[in-house]
């Protein structure tokens, strides 16, 4: 008698009165399946390409509301960063580098076959303006509705998305949009998720207790702690702050107030948050299809008060084949996000700055925050009067409200003409809304107190059409196998921008844009649409040697008529060497080589086209249209990205030990960018196709099983990813491309032979020899004449280790990952240091001198003793101007300072997750209508260490104000990360 089971070596046995056969695995017929671009489906073993599936479980209960951040440090070759601690902010997630100078760097997100919009709106600069902690797209997403998601890394994996695959594809199946079949003839199941998590602020610093505010010892009204001890002076006038401005507002408070460390005075202004997340899931599989609903609510309270963020789902969807064999399915969902965020920037930097952490992080040691922190008439009241808002008052006052409407649809069919040929089409929109209110209330230091409002809506429709004919011959000819997909997809883009400004609110608390003096508006409509026509070769011989050719033609309404057609061809190969060579599995169970080429692109922006007109603000009643300040090139062509990949997937020790390699090499040209004219041709930039961008690196996932028994596993997952950027070229006579950061210095640039972003500003003066000069009347360090190069803020490398260790029912798991390089300039850092508020500024009695040499003011060159010998310095300083700056010309380390004397290595140290879990035995539940449960509680951001960072600011290097946008490693005090802990129950009926 024989006996087989798919995946399994079939056996041959004898009959007997009693048996007991166990099959082997074959795992030359199992083969696992892969989603790729289209929607196409491959064996994992004949991809000549990386591929990452990401388990759903790693979305969900990970004590993190925000879906990408919960995959932080666990994809190799994908660097994901949290810019802000704020409820509801945007993460970034860059694949394999930046590709475009200027253009967007985030991947592509594609769910159930719909693209995903994740636009960041920033309707006020995040940098110089009272901007917010502004949230993504992909928020509006449900990640209790995910069934699966694969990130499509390199250009051969992406090339089917043509001119919108340079960044990479992240792939998303819903459940409810979901056609696996693991699940056929299950029955129903009711899948419940609930949980719990509490927040608090991460990384405070450790302030220092022993010193008030005021300068030199003695006791002041100033932003600083540079005042007398504490042990020395014991109570102070309440009028020496910011000329008696608490007296003014109560003149019934009394005239002397204590001077002494109120010691939690930060701690104090920050609440304990919370994250409630609730989701009901019903499942219902049959032999023909299934049909699947999931409802989800989850409300966060930030640690910040009066911040929040909330989500509320809901999907319906489903697939079923017909009694004719038609293949029919669908499914709709919608999701509505609510945020409610402070305001944040550079709280000096115009007349609009009101940032809530100007001073929230570098109190006084001595001020007494429940003292009141608004006036009679609800104005801000503070230690330092109109230099900034009090945070407790912006928080309550300034609002930044952010609501988000998600609407997706989509229909799919598909038919098996023959036992070869199938047909597939899939038609799906995406509608997203906007809606935002921004109040820079009356009384804050902003606008002079006056108050702004702004109103701004931002809505997308996006049409996605998909036709595919799908050809499957596995023996074509004698050994070699055939699998071929044509196809033709549409896609169209439409979105409606509105913003109004209104200034001078006129009547407290009527937040109506009505209620302000004057008014500006701007609207701005957007309609593009790209359409392809494309195939996909795959051909194999003997299920071990692999060939796939892919090619697709776009055609964009973004570019020029003559421009506007491309071709973006790849070709991967892959070699499973161990089946060829029938390689004994005890020396290696599995192993393949992968090699891949494609090439693929970033399309124009809209309406890169000249002959246009812009509308501008009426003047004196009459309106005005004017010429745009920009040319276009009129053979303007998309960005070309084009990469080589190698890699190698090996499995040692019955797959004990399990090794995934992939080196890469990528190019992108014809970068989009202006170039600078002069005005007197009338315009000031020219867009136009120059430049080349290198990215390689490695990236590489190691998993151990060091031990395994019957009851017991240890499992471990290691990730290596390392990607370093060049730009080799740029536009003739053209030395410097800028981003746009708001500000002169620091900045962030691209040229020649430097890497994608490198931070440039002011420096030291320094003699040949690399020693920085001192000016010998000031003991203070001089100041370079040029600028020069800060640092690069993209880390050398990113690792990560996770262990996990099972035990029966038992499972005990814990993250820890580590960036190392890069760098960070950071405000934050020299306020602290230079406010003298934490304990690396504690020991501040004596006096101090600058290492280095002195030199010549003028000249910038060292000063020589008689003996032409270089004279080290000897002029003396106090601790407090070592961290003060008072003259343009001269610097310390902190505050007024050059901006090399803000930048740090960013190398950090961390423990990301830790999770403890139990999944009770189906014993316990056999007689209940329970089919399984399972508690468990997760921490995330329990510990990290920045060992290049002053001791005592505990500051955290991943911080940045630029949000999810391409400027990165600048921080005006962002809000610092939180620390999380999460309990959690799961279900089954």
């Amino acid at each position: 008698m024989q006996i087989s089971y798919i995946g399994m070596h079939s056996q041959e046995v004898a009959i007997k009165p009693t048996l007991r056969v166990v099959l082997k695995p074959d795992n030359k017929v199992l083969d696992e399946v892969v989603v790729t671009a289209i929607g196409i489906q491959r064996a994992e073993r004949s991809l000549g390409y990386s591929v990452s599936k990401v388990d759903a479980d790693e979305a969900i209960q990970k004590a993190e509301p925000d879906l990408i951040r919960s995959l932080e440090g666990k994809i190799p070759g994908v660097s994901i960063s949290s810019p802000s601690g704020a409820a509801g902010s945007a993460t970034r997630m860059t694949i394999r580098g930046n590709s475009s100078f200027l253009g967007n760097n985030q991947p592509l997100y594609v769910v159930d076959g719909v693209p995903y919009s994740n636009n960041e709106v920033a309707s006020s600069n995040q940098a110089t303006e009272a901007g917010g902690a502004y949230g993504s797209g992909i928020s509006t997403l449900d990640p209790n509705d995910i069934e699966s998601m694969n990130v499509l890394k390199g250009a051969a994996a992406a090339a089917l998305y043509g001119s919108r695959a340079a960044n990479g594809v992240i792939l998303i199946t819903t459940k409810s949009g979901s056609k696996s079949k693991k699940n056929i003839g299950k029955g129903t199941e009711i899948t419940l998720n609930a949980s719990y998590t509490m927040e608090k602020i991460a990384g405070l610093p450790d302030y220092q207790n022993k010193f008030g505010s005021g300068n030199n010892f003695i006791p002041g009204g100033s932003n600083g702690s540079w005042g007398a001890a504490f042990s020395d002076v014991t109570e102070v006038p309440l009028s020496i702050y910011s000329n008696n401005v608490y007296g003014k507002a109560y003149p019934n408070m009394p005239e002397m107030i204590p001077y002494k460390a109120y010691k939690d005075n930060v701690k104090d202004l920050f609440d304990t948050g919370g994250i409630y997340d609730l989701s009901l899931n019903l499942n219902r599989y049959t032999e023909t299809g299934n049909f699947t609903t999931t409802l989800s609510r989850m409300d966060q309270d930030s640690y910040i008060p009066n911040a929040k963020f909330g989500r509320y789902a809901i999907s319906v969807g489903g697939n079923q084949v017909l009694t004719n064999g038609l293949r029919i399915g669908g499914n709709v969902s919608y999701s509505r996000t609510e945020q409610n965020g402070p305001m944040f920037g550079n709280n000096q930097s115009s007349n609009i700055g009101a940032s809530s952490f100007a001073r929230a992080l570098i109190l006084g040691r001595n001020w007494d925050m429940s003292l009141p922190y608004e006036t009679p008439d609800h104005k801000s009241l503070f230690f330092v009067g109109d230099q900034a808002d009090n945070p407790l008052w912006s928080w309550e006052y300034n609002k930044i409200k952010t609501t988000m409407d998600r609407t997706v649809a989509n229909v799919n069919l598909g038919y098996d003409i023959t036992k070869w040929m199938a047909v597939d089409y899939r038609l799906g929109i995406n509608d997203y809304k906007m809606d935002r209110k921004e109040v820079l209330n009356l009384g804050s230091r902003g606008l002079g107190g006056k108050g702004r409002i702004l109103v701004e809506s931002y809505d997308t429709q996006e049409i996605e059409s998909t036709f595919l004919l799908r050809f499957d011959l596995p023996k074509v000819y004698k050994d070699f196998g055939l699998k071929a997909t044509v196809g033709q997809n549409v896609n169209q883009f439409t979105s409606t921008n509105t913003q109004t400004i209104g200034l001078n609110i006129m009547s407290a608390g009527v937040y109506n844009i009505n209620n302000t003096e004057s008014q500006t508006s701007e609207e701005e409509y957007v309609r593009t649409r790209l359409w392809a026509i494309f195939g996909d070769l795959t051909l194999d011989y003997k299920n071990f040697a692999f060939l796939n050719i892919t090619g697709r033609n776009d055609f964009s309404s973004t570019l020029p008529k003559n421009q506007r057609s491309f071709f973006y061809p790849s070709i991967a190969g892959s070699f499973v060497f161990t089946d060829a060579f029938n390689i004994n599995e005890d020396i290696i169970k599995f192993g393949k080589v992968r090699l891949s080429w494609a090439k693929v692109g970033n399309d124009a922006g809209a309406y890169y086209k000249n002959g246009t007109f812009t509308l501008g603000q009426p003047f004196n009643g009459q309106a005005i249209l004017s010429l745009p300040s920009s040319m276009y090139d009129p053979n303007l062509k998309p960005e070309f990205t084009s990469e080589v990949e190698f890699g190698a997937e090996l499995q040692f020790l019955k797959s004990r030990v399990n090794l995934d390699f992939t080196w890469y090499n990528r190019n992108s040209t014809n970068q989009i960018a202006p170039l600078s004219l002069p005005y007197s041709t009338g315009y000031g930039s020219y867009y136009t196709n120059f430049g080349k961008l290198n990215n390689h690196g490695i990236e590489i996932g190691l998993n151990v099983i060091p031990v395994l028994t019957k009851d017991f596993k240890w499992d471990m997952y290691f990730t290596y990813t390392q990607n370093d950027s060049e730009v080799k070229e740029l536009a003739a006579g053209v030395e410097r491309v800028s981003l746009n950061t708001g500000f002169s210095t620091p900045g962030a640039v691209l040229e020649v032979g430097q890497p994608y972003g490198m931070l440039v500003g002011e420096k030291y003066a320094r003699d040949e020899e690399g020693n920085i000069l001192v000016d010998p009347q000031s003991g203070f360090y001089l100041v370079d004449n040029e600028e020069g190069y800060l640092g690069n803020p993209a880390p050398d490398c990113k690792m990560s280790l996770n262990n996990t260790f099972t035990y029966k029912g038992i499972s005990l798991s814990f993250l820890l990952d580590a960036q190392i390089g890069g760098c960070v300039w950071s405000s934050y850092v020299t306020d602290l240091l230079g406010r003298g508020v934490t304990k690396d500024t504690e020991n501040r009695y004596g006096s101090r001198i600058l290492p280095g040499n002195l030199g010549d003011p003028e000249t910038k060159k060292p000063l020589l003793d008689g003996n032409g010998n270089k004279i080290p310095n000897n002029v003396q300083l106090t601790e407090s101007d070592l961290w003060f700056s008072a003259s343009s010309s001269v610097s310390s380390f902190a505050i007024n300072g050059v901006d090399e004397a803000a930048v740090y290595d960013a190398t950090t140290f961390r423990l990301r997750e830790l999770s403890i879990g139990y999944q009770l035995p189906k014993s316990w539940l056999a007689k209940t209508f329970i089919g399984s449960a399972s508690v468990s509680f997760v921490a995330r951001n329990l510990w990290y260490w920045a060992p290049n960072v002053p001791k005592h600011t505990n500051y955290d290097p991943t911080a940045s104000s630029y949000g999810g946008g391409n400027v990165q490693g600048i921080d005006y005090t962002s809000a610092p990360n939180t620390r999380r802990y999460g309990f959690n129950l799961k279900l089954t009926f």
